[in-house]
C-alpha cells in the first residue's frame, strides 16, 4: 500500500507474535461485530456457575467464550486461562483490575479457579476491535485518531492508578462499541510485576508495540505503556509501524540500530502538533514520553475550541 492510498486496507505487517508463552494469545481478544443473543443459544458447556454459549477465540493457552451468568441474567465474556503455577498471582491481578471503574476500561465482574484453570469474566462488548475498524474503513484521520488516543490514555490512567500495567496495548485490544465508546480490554498480559525465575525482567506483549528499553531487558513501566499508545496511533493513521521487522529478532535489531520511520514521512498531511505528541510518546527516552499524554489532551482541547469558534463565526451575520 502506498502511503497516500488511505482508502484501501493496510497491508499485513510483521506477525503479531506474543513473547510470553504463559499468555493467552492476543488474537483471542473479545471481537464481536454482531449482537450476541446467548439467551437463544443452548449451552455448550459450563465453567463454574457460568454457561458457555459460544466459543469466540482460542489460543495456545486459553479460550474466550460468550457466556451467560444465570444468577445475574446477563451475557459476559469469559476468558479461561491455563496458568499452571501462577494461579494466585493471576487472581490477585484480576481482583485489582475488577476494582477499576472507568467508562473506557472493560468492566471485570469476577475471577476464579475451576478444574485447573483460571477464568476471568467481564462485560460483553458489542462492537469491533480497532483492527477491524481499520480494515473495514481504511486509515483514520487526525481528529478521530486523537479522540481515540484521549480515551485510551484516560483508560490507562485509571489502570495505572490501580497499580497495574497493561503491557499489551494494540489495535486488537481496543474496541469501539456500537454506540461509539472506546474500550481498553484484554488484560491477559496485565501485570503488577512479572519476573522470570532468574530474577531478570520477563518480556510480555506484542513486539511491534514494545518499547525499545524492553528489548534491552529492562522492566515494563508506565512509560512503556505510553510508548505502545504511540505505536497504536501511528498504526491507525498509517497502517504501518514506526519500527518494523518480520521476526522478533528483526524488530530487536531495528530498535538496536534506531531504524525508525517518522510519522510525518508517512503522513505529511497530519497537523504538526499531533505529530509531535505521537513522536513524544515514541521517544527513546522514557521520561520524555510521560509528558505526551498531557500534550495530547491539550492538543485535542485546542483543536476542539478552534472548531467551535469556527462554527460560531460561520453562523455570525
Amino acid at each position: 500500500m502506498s502511503d497516500n492510498d488511505r482508502s484501501s486496507p493496510p497491508p499485513a505487517a510483521a506477525a503479531d507474535t506474543t513473547v510470553d508463552p504463559a499468555l493467552l494469545e492476543s488474537t483471542a481478544s473479545l471481537p464481536s461485530g454482531q449482537p450476541a443473543t446467548p439467551q437463544l443459544s443452548p449451552a455448550i458447556g459450563r465453567w463454574g456457575a457460568l454457561e458457555c454459549r459460544r466459543k469466540i477465540a482460542a489460543g495456545r493457552f486459553g479460550t474466550v467464550y460468550l457466556a451467560w451468568d444465570p444468577a445475574l441474567e446477563r451475557e459476559v465474556a469469559l476468558k479461561v486461562l491455563q496458568r499452571a503455577g501462577r494461579s494466585q498471582t493471576v487472581i490477585q491481578e484480576g481482583r485489582l483490575l475488577a476494582r477499576v471503574r472507568h467508562p473506557n476500561v472493560v468492566t471485570v465482574y469476577g475471577i476464579d479457579e475451576y478444574e485447573g484453570t483460571v477464568g476471568l469474566w467481564m462485560e460483553w462488548i458489542d462492537g469491533l476491535t480497532l483492527t477491524q475498524v481499520l480494515y473495514a474503513r481504511g486509515l483514520l484521520g487526525s481528529h478521530e485518531a486523537a479522540l481515540i488516543g484521549i480515551d485510551v490514555c484516560r483508560a490507562l490512567a485509571a489502570v495505572h492508578k490501580a497499580g497495574l500495567l497493561h503491557r499489551d496495548i494494540k489495535a486488537q485490544n481496543v474496541m469501539r462499541e456500537a454506540g461509539g465508546r472506546v474500550v481498553l480490554m484484554d488484560f491477559g498480559a496485565g501485570e503488577i510485576r512479572t519476573e522470570a525465575l532468574s530474577g531478570a525482567p520477563q518480556m510480555i506483549g506484542t513486539p511491534l508495540y514494545l518499547a525499545p528499553e524492553l528489548f534491552e531487558g529492562k522492566p515494563a513501566t508506565i512509560a512503556s505503556d505510553i510508548y505502545s499508545v504511540g505505536v497504536l496511533l501511528y498504526h491507525l493513521m498509517t497502517g504501518r509501524y514506526p519500527v518494523e521487522g518480520g521476526t522478533f529478532e528483526d524488530i530487536a535489531a531495528a530498535h538496536a540500530s534506531r531504524r525508525t520511520t517518522p510519522l510525518a514521512e508517512r503522513r505529511p498531511d497530519l497537523p504538526p502538533p499531533l505529530v509531535q505528541v505521537i513522536e513524544d510518546a515514541l521517544a527513546l527516552d522514557p521520561a520524555r514520553r510521560c509528558v505526551a499524554r498531557a500534550k495530547h489532551d491539550r492538543y485535542q482541547c485546542a483543536r476542539g475550541s478552534r472548531a467551535h469558534d469556527g462554527d460560531r463565526s460561520a453562523q455570525s451575520p
